[in-house]
């Protein structure tokens, strides 16, 4: 275990109580005071270690970027916010423009019906009217003359009232008033056809019936150029409803793209928020549950001999993270700083432990050197009692050395065990922290699952554009049918009514191409609901990825669990220290209670040398005691060295 990082120590353990860092969010820098004890002048970092950036810088750079989400919850919701926004206009566009191009359409229909059925009215009254005024003019017959002027009467009306029709142009309106202007001359001379004929004059009866049936013709042309009017007329509003559709396509289409473009910039700028933190947070904590409470760049240098890595301020400054994120890293630098400063000072007590016990070793095998000298003495007692005293008097001085060094070696322990119980209140309180993170996290999920489901209800929402699509393709089906019956009254009309049929095929033509347009919008409709579903899958990836940061912050609290165990066996281990102590206080005070009787044995010189060899027996048992749990207590030492030896700092 590298000691070249140790804390300088200190008296007590004031540093320990002491903020290793404080979080502040607002400008992502980090304050690392120095312990109460440090002095105020400390060594200067070495060449490789880079200067500390100002706590404005970081605020500076951000101002730089410009405002963007600080929290995983906040991109997710201003992600889905944007797709839904997006998607919702889209699906208001989509329904106003089938809205109006349907309007358009059924308004266009109904006029060219209009146009159409007045103009083949008016059609078959002039020619109901020169058909009967012929018979009349022929035959004379009055049934055929009421007949006559009430064809007259409902032809003048008719084309009257397709001069008034709405949307009529002055081209057609001067054809009507030419087919009027022709049927009141036709109407002319039909009567001199009758007149000839009551005077019994059959040539120039037959010359004007002909050229009343030359005019005949020409009010045919007129109708017919009236009709080709009314087919142009249809195809440009066609041409116009297609024109509209295709600007409703193109709005739609448009929207559509800004939404994919949205969603696949928040979804690429979620995902880095969310992997990049965790790949550092990863290897940071990874190295803690490894034992390794170095810098990132301490690490790298070993690795690579040169500065590659960041430490966690570094990277909260410079890549300004999600918040949750800084927290958890601010959270791991914490309790890495503390662990390190505690291990520490463990690694201290645990040195002065072991220096205690390799002293009281020595001290045992002096008192037991004493004892050899005082057996000896004992042997030759005759040779002088105050050998013997000046014996005794050495070893009662080397068990009260031993009584002073037993109580320094408890007071170690206990301060090892103290600063155990701290190592775990600080592991515990990383817990806690990582808790709460991990709780945002748990919070961030719930947000995805929402904007999923907010997704879904928009997928469901589409559904009443295929029920609007739906009723217009209904439509255009009855609009077929009537088409085609009327098609079939116009074949039974015969040449009469093939001037209708001709309509009746154009209005078919119509119908078609409206389901047509139809089947085009349920295409439309389809693609929106594929997007949609892409939103959502895009949606459950994100809750993929916040899971994983779950397990993660999971794995930070096993390595913390780890470091408490770890502590728990430090503290088992000062408490044997502490145990194995009081025992050798004990002996200790044994050794010099033999002590005291030996020598008051030999002061009076009243006990048998018999008593003196017994006593020196009792103390050499108690230095063989005594060297037994310096033994034991090198041994815990040693332990607690070994288990130190698992942590870098």
């Amino acid at each position: 275990m590298s000691t070249t990082s140790r804390p300088t120590p200190v008296s007590d353990h004031a540093a320990l109580r002491q903020p290793t860092d404080e979080l502040a969010i607002p400008g992502w820098t980090m304050e690392h005071p120095l312990p109460a004890e440090a002095p105020a002048t400390a060594a200067p970092p070495p060449p490789s270690t880079p200067a500390p950036r100002p706590a404005g810088s970081a605020l500076v750079a951000m101002l730089r970027r410009g405002p963007r989400p600080r929290t995983i919850r906040a991109w997710l919701r201003a992600g889905f916010g944007a797709n839904l926004i997006l998607l919702a206009m889209a699906g208001a566009v989509g329904v106003a423009g089938l809205t109006a191009a349907n309007e358009r359409a059924t308004a266009a229909l109904v006029d060219l019906r209009v146009h159409n059925d007045t103009v083949q009215q008016v059609g078959a009254a002039v020619l109901r009217e020169i058909l009967v005024g012929s018979r009349y003019a022929e035959t004379g017959d009055p049934a055929y003359l009421r007949r006559y002027q009430q064809a007259m009467d409902e032809a003048d009306q008719l084309r009257r009232r397709a001069m008034a029709v709405h949307g009529l142009s002055t081209a057609e309106r001067a054809q009507l008033e030419a087919i009027g202007a022709k049927q009141s001359a036709t109407e002319a001379r039909l009567a001199m056809v009758r007149a000839y004929h009551a005077l019994n004059r059959p040539q120039p009866a037959e010359r004007v019936l002909a050229e009343a049936m030359e005019e005949v013709s020409r009010i045919g042309q007129d109708l017919a150029q009236l009709r080709t009017a009314a087919a142009v007329r249809g195809i440009e509003r066609e041409s116009l409803m297609a024109d509209a559709l295709r600007t409703e396509e193109v709005k739609l289409a448009a929207l559509l793209a800004a939404a994919l473009a949205v969603g696949a910039f928040f979804a690429v700028a979620t995902s880095a928020a969310v992997t990049r933190p965790l790949a550092a947070l990863g290897e940071e904590l990874g190295a803690m549950g490894a034992g390794d409470l170095r810098e990132a760049t301490q690490r790298a240098r070993e690795r690579t001999g040169r500065r590659t890595g960041r430490d966690l301020r570094t990277w909260v400054a410079e890549d300004q993270p999600a918040v949750e994120y800084a927290r958890l890293g601010f959270a791991v630098d914490r309790a890495r700083e503390r662990l390190r400063i505690l291990l520490g000072r463990v690694q201290e007590e645990t040195d002065r432990v072991t220096g205690a016990a390799r002293e009281l070793a020595q001290n045992a095998g002096a008192t037991a050197v004493s004892t050899q000298h005082v057996t000896g003495a004992v042997l030759e007692i005759s040779n002088g009692a105050s050998v013997q005293l000046d014996a005794l008097h050495s070893a009662s001085a080397a068990m009260e050395q031993l009584a002073e060094q037993g109580a320094a070696i408890a007071e170690a322990a206990e301060a090892s065990e103290r600063a155990g119980r701290e190592i775990r209140g600080t592991a515990t309180g990383t817990r806690a922290e990582i808790a709460r993170a991990v709780d945002a996290l748990l919070g961030a999920r719930e947000g995805a699952d929402d904007s999923a489901r907010e997704m879904a209800a928009l997928r469901e929402a589409t559904a009443v554009v295929d029920d609007f699509v739906a009723v217009i393709s209904e439509i255009a089906s009855q609009t077929h049918l009537l088409a085609l019956n009327a098609s079939i009254e116009a074949a039974r009309a015969g040449s009469a009514g093939r001037g209708f049929a001709v309509v009746a095929q154009e209005v078919r033509a119509l119908a078609e191409q409206s389901a047509a347009a139809a089947d085009e919008v349920t295409d439309n409709v389809r693609r929106i609901r594929e997007r949609v579903t892409s939103a959502v899958t895009a949606s459950e990836a994100g809750a993929a990825r916040l899971r994983d940061a779950e397990l993660v912050a999971g794995g930070a609290s096993r390595a913390l669990a780890r470091i408490e165990d770890s502590v728990k066996r430090v503290e088992e281990a000062s408490e044997r220290v502490t145990a194995l102590t009081f025992e050798n206080r004990a002996a200790i005070e044994a050794a010099e209670r033999a002590l005291v009787s030996a020598r008051d044995a030999a002061a009076s010189h009243a006990a048998a040398a018999e008593e003196v060899a017994a006593s020196t027996e009792e103390t050499a048992a108690a230095v063989e005691q005594v060297s037994a749990t310096a033994e034991e207590l090198s041994g815990g030492a040693s332990a607690l060295r070994g288990l130190l030896g698992e942590f870098r700092t």
